[in-house]
Formats: structure tokens, sequence, C-alpha cells
């Protein structure tokens, strides 16, 4: 599916003509294209093409060629019109005969399209199969529209013709129904394919204005959808008047919810013009969406793109997440991923499946003065699945703000319908409404900001005599705390505090602090005859006096973590992991961690912290005394450096903060041609980003089974999801360190996200950015000698099977033989041999099966399953 050489080359009228065997096409040229359409027709077609596509597009260009500008369908788009047609004795779509219309810019690939749909027939019988039937089949049965931002997502079962429309060099897709409304008649399929991606709202409107003026009309599109494009930025929430009690729900969900990424609520369709009865019809009427400013969000396109494919794509019973069961049994229901179902299950799949969502739940509510009402709220949280991270704390807390806002509604709030894939069945969840946590959530949250006197915020932290040097616009942008040391203190600890302290004056003077953030030190002690790490004594600074930071202050000065062999429940956490590993630790967002692996989450989120980053704290020996922690702060190379600076004014280290990137002419010569690669990669439909990550020989780690490794080329959005160009990987652990000790140097995953912050330190950045599946492999080059290159390949969500994997290796492997010329498998076969891939396997997670392994369809891959081992957290803490 890479293209046909060529696709892409210009053509002439003549050679169309030619190619299509159609000498006695007439044609005409308008500013924006050209309209095609034969003079000598034997039946007059119910719809009448050409007329449709000129009335779309007039010659009142002031008006209609604005709208043209403002849409991307404008310079690269082929259209064309399936009509009925009886073929032995069947009905059938053809394009034979009917008009069809091109962009401006006439290519060779719109030929080559053109000439398979003309030798193609689609059966529209409930009897034929999915192939037979095909996209635009299914478009005129369910008389609805179907579209894709890229085709080439499709299996050949669902679109038969994708293969010759993505080698055309064509992407984004829509079949779209035209409709008789007073006959509830469909006349046919019209279908629009485009080398760009479609603007969804602009393009729908320019359709359905076309429509209206030639007396016909298609399903859900109208003329005023939301404008994503009337400023710099979207809009994070849209409502066209629901009920005003479930907006202000979905606000409160949305703001006191960290896990919630998007809320949507699907209503009954007042005005469907779909011509069956037999199915109910839902329109989005409201969502609200997470801005997430360090994952710039609203810059990828792709998540646009679904919002706006929401607004025209209406759901209907049979195919909504949990199908009929939702309706008749009135259940909520949940979804793992979304991108299992096929485009026929759910028609935003492909769109859901761009945007990276996965996991999804859906509650009915169930009006109680009015059925006509009822509706449905669709909530997408954050890929996570391990310990409590994603289970039922939230929706507890969830259920309990529904409860509070949703006076004129009810909903079954004790029973949730878990659907994990359709191979697994259904299984049922109760959970029991009474939380012992979901009580002060609310209250907490809502009094974090409020601000302490200098008198009372000592007083809170029951440390009167703490000494404190104040924010000062000059030198220092938050406050710094220490605790003076007894005569006792003063001989062990004088030192250190000292250094400490200097340290965080050099940090603060540098780095400007959010409000809601906090600095702190935990030091190596002893309590009850173990070695822990303890902040009571120790240095602090508060980006302000707020309820919030001191309460959090608090929790931690009450807190001890050991350090030991035996450390369990709450004495497990971030510090004590960085100060056994030697390694930092962070996290964009701390609601990520799960209860066992950071026992002060709750209490943190409670203040609305969100980002979190730890390291380790050498002596002059390289000896380990301690772990700086930054809490509510962004893991970025601005404050790294600063912290790198300010180590450098003391007697004090941390590991991997010195990181210094080196380069040989050998490896220059070797990063040519991953660049060169690099650049194809982009083309394959099944990949988001790619990364490339090479041993650091200098490494300056403390633990002999970890390696360092730098970042030598990213590709598209990589950075979003790891800002730093370093990392430590420890064999056996995560998809890379897995990929080191794999005997056959390659890996594929399809659940990161099922990994912990121990198996995979990246694995909260992976989860924010819906980063879930995954290929690596590990390559040698033989400019660079005992080097070793880790490819990562993050994919697209999408089918749960191994023919979706295989799909994007028989498109990789290609690439890499041609471009890596220098380069094999670090296993030491060659690229483009027979290549056994290891396919992790989670206990919990979805399990292939035995037809999924068969090598005949996936050669010269094979598929070997490696079952992972899960360990508890305090068993994973033994192996730093």
């Amino acid at each position: 599916m890479m293209g046909w050489e060529g696709s892409g080359e210009h053509c002439s009228i003549t050679e169309l003509k030619e190619y299509l065997q159609t000498p006695d096409l007439s044609s005409k040229e308008k500013w924006h294209g050209w309209v095609f359409w034969y003079p000598k027709i034997e039946e007059k077609p119910e719809f009448d093409c050409a007329q449709f596509i000129s009335r779309v597009q007039q010659e009142d260009e002031r008006e209609i060629k604005s709208v043209l500008d403002a849409i991307t369908l404008g310079d690269d788009y082929i259209v064309q019109f399936w009509g009925k047609k009886v073929v032995a004795g069947q009905l059938c779509l053809t394009t034979v005969g009917q008009p069809f219309a091109v962009s401006r810019i006439l290519r060779k690939g719109y030929c080559w399209y053109r000439k398979h749909c003309e030798n193609h027939l689609y059966i529209v019988k409930e009897e034929a199969t999915e192939e037979e039937v095909g996209s635009v089949g299914r478009a005129f049965l369910n008389m609805k529209l179907e579209s894709s931002p890229d085709l080439r997502l499709y299996s050949i079962e669902e679109f038969p013709l994708r293969n010759e429309a993505a080698r055309s060099g064509l992407r984004s897709y829509l079949a779209m129904p035209v409709l008789d409304l007073l006959k509830k008649e469909c006349y046919g399929v019209l279908e629009i394919l485009s080398r760009d991606i479609f603007a969804v709202a602009q393009t729908f409107c320019l359709l359905d204005q076309g429509l209206k003026e030639a007396g016909l009309r298609s399903t859900h599109i109208h003329s005023s959808p939301i404008n994503f494009f009337n400023g710099s930025k979207p809009p994070l929430e849209y409502t066209r008047q629901p009920e005003s009690e479930i907006v202000k729900m979905m606000e409160s969900a949305m703001e006191a919810v960290p896990q919630l990424h998007i809320v949507q609520l699907w209503t009954p369709c007042n005005q469907c013009v779909t011509t069956t009865n037999t199915l109910t019809c839902l329109e989005r009427t409201a969502f609200i969406n997470k801005k997430l400013n360090s994952c710039n969000i609203w810059e990828d396109s792709t998540m646009i793109n679904f919002l706006e494919a929401c607004e025209f794509h209406h759901l209907q019973i049979e195919e909504w997440i949990g199908r009929p069961l939702m309706f008749v049994n009135r259940r909520s229901s949940f979804c793992r991923s979304i991108c299992d179902f096929s485009i026929c299950e759910y028609p935003l799949a492909h769109y859901a499946q761009k945007a990276r969502l996965s996991f999804c739940f859906v509650i009915h509510l169930q009006n109680l003065y009015d059925s006509t009402k009822n509706c449905f709220l669709e909530f997408f949280v954050q890929p996570s699945s391990r310990g409590d991270a994603c289970d039922a704390s939230f929706l507890h807390l969830l259920l309990r703000i529904m409860v509070m806002e949703l006076k004129n509604f009810k909903f079954d709030e004790s029973i949730f319908e878990l659907r994990k894939t359709s191979a697994l069945g259904y299984k049922y969840l109760e959970w029991k409404h009474q939380h012992s946590e979901e009580v002060n959530m609310l209250t907490v949250m809502k009094g974090h900001t409020k601000k302490y006197s200098l008198s009372d915020f000592k007083i809170y932290l029951e440390t009167p005599d703490l000494s404190c040097l104040q924010p000062c616009e000059e030198c220092r942008h938050v406050w710094l705390f220490w605790r003076e040391m007894s005569y006792n203190e003063v001989n062990n600890n004088r030192g250190l505090q000292e250094e400490i302290r200097k340290l965080m004056i050099a940090i603060t003077s540098k780095w400007e602090w959010r409000p809601c953030s906090l600095l702190q030190f935990w030091a190596l002690g002893m309590n009850e005859s173990r070695p822990c790490l303890q902040t009571s004594h120790q240095p602090f600074a508060p980006g302000s006096l707020n309820k919030g930071l001191a309460f959090f202050r608090k929790q931690c000065m009450e807190r001890h973590y050991f350090v030991d062999d035996g450390a369990a429940g709450d004495e497990v956490g971030p510090p004590q992991r960085v100060f056994r590993s030697g390694h930092q630790e962070s996290t964009p967002d701390l609601h990520l961690y799960s209860t066992t692996e950071f026992s002060l989450r709750d209490h943190a989120l409670h203040c609305c912290l969100k980002g979190y980053i730890a390291f380790p704290i050498l002596d002059q020996h390289k000896k380990c005394i301690g772990v700086l922690e930054c809490v509510g702060v962004d893991d970025d190379y601005e404050m790294i450096d600063t912290i790198r600076k300010a180590l450098k004014a003391t007697s004090l280290s941390s590991t991997h903060i010195n990181f210094k990137l080196t380069h040989t002419d050998g490896s220059q010569l070797a990063e040519i041609e991953i660049l060169s690669a690099v650049q194809l990669f982009r083309k394959i439909p099944q990949l988001f980003c790619d990364d490339v990550w090479v041993t650091y020989n200098k490494c300056d780690s403390i633990s002999s089974n970890i390696c360092c490794m730098e970042r030598l080329q990213y590709a598209n959005k990589s950075t979003l999801y790891y800002p730093n160009n370093f990392r430590q990987v420890q064999t056996g652990k995560g998809i890379v360190g897995m990929v080191l000790a794999s005997e056959n140097k390659s890996c594929f995953c399809r659940n990161l996200c099922d990994f912990s912050m121990v198996e995979q330190p990246r694995s909260h950045y992976l989860q924010r950015c819906r980063m879930d599946v995954c290929f690596a492999i590990c390559l040698q080059s033989s400019h660079t000698g005992n080097l070793l290159y880790i490819l990562e390949f993050f994919l697209y969500q999408g089918p749960a099977k191994l023919e979706y994997l295989s799909t994007f290796l028989h498109i990789l492997f290609p690439i890499l033989k041609r471009e890596l010329t220098s380069f094999k498998v670090a296993s030491g076969q060659q690229l483009g041999d027979d290549l056994v891939v290891d396919v992790i396997e989670f206990p919990q997670g979805n399990k292939f099966t035995s037809s999924e392994l068969d090598e005949s369809y996936s050669s010269p891959f094979k598929f070997k399953i490696v079952h992972f081992v899960v360990y508890t957290i305090e068993e994973l803490i033994l192996t730093l």
C-alpha cells in the first residue's frame, strides 16, 4: 500500500480518456476542477450527478470560492457517483456511465482508481458478504454516511478497493448516501476520496448545500456545525441546547476527575432523515475536552478530526458501545479498547484510532419526567489499567458527582458492564457506592488555593521554629524553609543540610516555580533500626503558602520510605525507588500512578499537584545520600538544566544529569541512513511516531544492570511523550529492556500501559499521549561496531489481532532493507531474512488465538508468544 510509482504525476485530458477507453467522454473545466460525463446514456439515471456537482460548486466565485479555499478538499480529490443497476437479477451499485469530477490537478492516480471502480460492482442485499457490500454498499443499505481519515485503516473485507485507492495516492474517504426525503428512497452513493485529510465540518456543509439545491439530502449533515477554526485554538467544549444540569455535571466531572480525557453527551436525534423506523439514532449535542498544555493536545489535528466527526456521524443502537444491551437492559458499559471495533460496529473507529483513544465507558441517563430526553454520557479516560490507576476509585468519585448534580435524571449506579473484546464476551462488575475517601475529594480540592500567612503556615505544619527566606523579584521566586539544628545534631548532619540548602537556593533563584509546586529533600536516616528516607527536618521550598501545599508537606513529614528489602504498603514510593535504583523517576501527571506505586498519590491529587520528578543525590564519594523531590513541576530540559547547574555549585551530584551526546565519524554515517529511513517511515499508515535510541558507553549509572541510551533521531510527535534525549534502561524491563534481553532482538506489545512504572519508566508519558501499541527492534551497524540501536515504532490503536502487526511489518521491512544498508538485526540476521517477533502477552490481557500464529499469512515473520510475569510492586522493588 505504499503507492504505485507515478500515481502523483500530472496527466492531460487526452491521456485520461485514453486510459479509461472513453474517447467520447465530455468534460468541462471550472476554476475548481473538472467535471466529466457521458453524453450517451441508454437509461437516464435517477440522480443527475453532473447537475449536482455543478450546483455544489457554482460559478458565483465570491461566495463559493471563500468556502472552497477554507477546506482541504480543494486541490486533490475525486468525486464519483455509484448508481443502482440490476445485474444477473441482483441489485448492484456501479459507477459505469455515471459522471465524476476531479480537482483542477489531473493525476494518473485518479485515472487508475476510476478504472478499477468501473470494473467493480457492489452488491446491495442483506445476504451479501461484507466484501461484496463494501463501504459504498454499507452507506446505501444503512442509509447513513461512512468516512475515514485514512482509508488504509480499512480491512480488505470492509473496503475491497482499499489497495487500489491507497496505491493511487488517495487517503481520506467519504461515502454519502443520496436520499429523496419525500419518497424515503436512496438513489445511490456519492463517493469522495482525497489525497489530503478532509476538514470534516466544512466538507459536509458544502455537500449539504449542493444536495439542498438539487432537492435531495443525505443523513445527518447540516449547515451549522461547530466552528473549530474561528480563532487560534478550537473550543474545549461545545453544547447544542442540552440539559443545563448535565452540562454542569460534565464540567464538574472534568475538573474533579483527572483520569477523564473527553466527555460527550449523546441524545436522541429529533430530525433524523434515516428511512427506517427500527433503529434509534443518537446525535452528539455536547462535549468537553481536557486541554493538556504540556502535551499540546490542540496541535494534534487527529483529535480535532475525531471531535468534528462525532458531530456528523450519528450512532445507532446496534453500533454503539455495548450494542443492543445498552438500550435493552439499560446498562452502562466499559470498553478497554474501542479500536477493537470495526467501522461497521463503530462508525468513528478510524477517527478514534487516529486520535489514539482507547479506554471508554458509557452511562445511560433516564429523565424522570420525560422519556424522550433519555441520553447517554460517553467518557474517554487515560489508557491505564495497572493497580488502581483506572478502576473503581475514579468511578466512585464520578458517580458521586453525578448524584449531586443530576436531579432530573436517574441511572444505574451499581452495575457496570465491562466489555474488553468481542472474543471475551461480557463480564459484570459491581461497584459498592460507599468509598472511604470519596467524601473528602471535592471539599479538599475546592479549598487547596486558600492563602496562609507565614505564621499560620508554620502553625499548620507544627514547626514554629522554621527559618525562611522570602521570595524576592531579584533573586528568588519562591519561599525557602529550613530548620535550625540542635547542638546534638550539628556534628553529623549540619554539613549535609548546608549543602542541600545551598542547592535549593541555587535552584529557586534560577527556576520560576509555579504557585502550586514543592521542592523538598528526603535524607537517609534510621527508624526502628531500619534505613529509611525522611523529610521532616530537611529544607523545602513551596511555590506559595497555600493550604494545598501545607497539607501535602505535612503528609510527607509524617511519612517514612524504608529502603531495605522489607518495604511494603505505605513504605513504598518514588523516593524509595529512586534511592534504590540510583536513577531518576518522573511523571507528567501524578494521577497516572497507582496508590501501590505512590502511597501519597491521593494526597497530592487533593492539592491539585500534577507533574513530578525525583533525582538521586550523591555525595563526593558517589554514595547516594538522599533524594531531591520536585512535585507539581514538569520534567523538561530547562528544569533539568537548572538542577544540573545548581549541583555544580555544591559538592553534590546526581546520576545521568551531566549527559553529553557523543558522535564519531561512523555514527554520523549510520545516522544518515537512519534519517533517510525516517522520512519514509512517516508514510506508513499504521505508524503514529517512531524513536531511535543508541547505547551510550560512558554511562554514570550506579547500577550494573542498567545501560544508558541517548535519543538519536525522532520523528513526528515523539518529544511530546518523553521530553528527554536520554534514558536509562534496565535489561528485561519495559519494551526496550525486553528487546535487549530477547534472543530474537524484536518485540511487540499492544498494551504498554500494562507495564508498571518500575517495569517501564516512561509508561506515564506513553499513557498521557495515548501511545499503547509498540514494535521495537534492536539493530547494529557495521559503521559503529558494538553500539546497539533500538528502533521503536508506536502504532495507532488497531484491531487486537496479529494481522494488524503483520501488515505493518510487511510495509516496514522493505524500507529498512533498502535504506539501512549497513545495519543488521543484533541477533545476527540480515534485514529481510526470516524474523521471529516476541509478542508480549499479559495475564489479564486479551489472548491471541492459535490461528493468528499461523505462519502462512505472516511469512517471513514468525510470532512467538512471551508470557509476561506480573509481580507486585514490593517484588519489583527488590530487583532495583
